[in-house]
């Protein structure tokens, strides 16, 4: 549902489990894998390198081209891949009449400044919560179905301190303390990439519903798990149309800077629930990445 659930927001949650041909799988399990989880079940010959493609152009498909690869080799002795992918596009969501593109400074951890991409939102509403220790901004996104929290420490080593204490109940009592503000606001112009291998994870984490996945197999019919990737993309401004772009960043009204590390979520109002979370750290070789 949360697919489409804002057409302003363009949001991919894809699923799959892939499996060697050589092992069987019931179809009851199948169907409810699909039905539960949204996941495509295939059926690939991991000997065959091949089919390896397969596996790559399902990724691309679903993430409208922008994660292109999620396995280099195929292993044929492996038994089952889990494939999850997170797509987040909000570049057509900003709440803001204009979007100005342009070059920031950005201060890193360590005390590097790196110019990057940026951008000025003008003429918007949002939230604000001034804490002693860090700034919070709550964005509405699209039709306001989902919201941009964006949590600001003041001190550049703070930040990995406040990840280990974050939870949703903290952040859900402070975006209550926020109040409305029409500032200009100055950000990087960020996209993400990542990966991550959760197999590693499996003895401390559950898939809820029907097939449970613990310590690497699906307990009713023993498939074991040879591999469980997820790879994400997520991208704030740099495909907005109608932007328009400055040789500079200037601004004549009051505007909050955005120009060290921070944490941002995504959630989605209806359900409450935490679609995408992430930090910028530092730009990747002075690019918006």
């Amino acid at each position: 549902m949360l697919n489409y659930v804002d057409l302003d927001v363009r949001f991919e949650n894809g699923n799959s489990l892939w499996i060697n041909f050589q092992n069987e799988f019931s179809p009851q399990s199948s169907d409810q894998i699909m039905a539960y989880y949204d996941a495509d079940v295939n059926y690939l010959n991991f000997g065959n390198p091949k089919n390896l493609k397969k596996i790559n152009q399902w990724a691309e498909n679903r993430t409208f081209g922008k994660i292109e690869q999620v396995v280099d080799t195929i292993i044929p002795t492996d038994k089952s891949y889990i494939i999850n992918l997170l797509y987040f596009d909000i570049s057509k969501a900003l709440p803001f009449e204009k979007v100005i593109s342009g070059p920031v400074v950005f201060n890193t951890l360590d005390g590097d400044r790196f110019e990057c991409a940026g951008l000025n939102l003008k003429e918007g509403v949002y939230k604000k919560y001034v804490h002693e220790d860090f700034v919070l901004l709550d964005i509405p996104l699209g039709k306001g179905q989902f919201n941009l929290t964006m949590m600001i420490p003041d001190k550049f080593d703070a930040l990995n301190k406040m990840i280990e204490n974050l939870n949703p109940e903290i952040v859900k009592e402070y975006i209550d303390q926020a109040t409305e503000s029409d500032e200009d606001l100055i950000l990087p112009d960020f996209e993400i990439n990542s990966e991550i291998r959760l197999k590693d994870l499996f003895p401390k984490f559950g898939l809820t519903g029907p097939l449970q996945v613990i310590e690497g197999y699906y307990p009713t019919h023993n498939l074991f798990i040879s591999d469980f990737i997820h790879k994400s993309h997520f991208n704030i401004g740099k495909e907005a149309d109608g932007i328009q772009t400055e040789l500079e960043l200037t601004f004549t009204d009051p505007a909050y800077l955005v120009d060290k590390p921070f944490i941002f979520i995504v959630w989605e109002k209806y359900t409450g629930a935490i679609v995408f979370t992430g930090k910028l750290a530092e730009p990747v070789n002075g690019s918006s990445e």
